[in-house]
């Protein structure tokens, strides 16, 4: 896994991605969901974004798959390495 750089928090990167798109208790509820779905309690780099985002860009609302598809450039942009 990537190491966080100072001051990035990953989970507050997803929550405020899903929250503009989907309202803040969707994004709630669908951040916690999946981050069971993938066995993460939290984002804690770059490359637990990606893997939340690959999840994400699989669930059935079209929506949040294209959030998940952001969030996933968003990922390597901060060095994720995509595996």
């Amino acid at each position: 896994m990537s190491s966080r750089p100072v001051g990035e928090d990953f989970g507050e990167i997803a929550r405020a991605k899903l929250s503009r798109v989907m309202g803040p208790a969707l994004a709630d509820s669908l951040l916690e969901r999946t981050l069971r779905l993938i066995g993460l309690e939290d984002l804690s780099s770059a490359d637990d974004l990606y893997h939340f985002s690959s999840e994400l860009s699989r669930n059935k609302d079209p929506i949040a798959a294209a959030v998940g598809g952001l969030l996933g450039v968003t990922a390597l942009l901060h060095g994720a390495k995509g595996k």
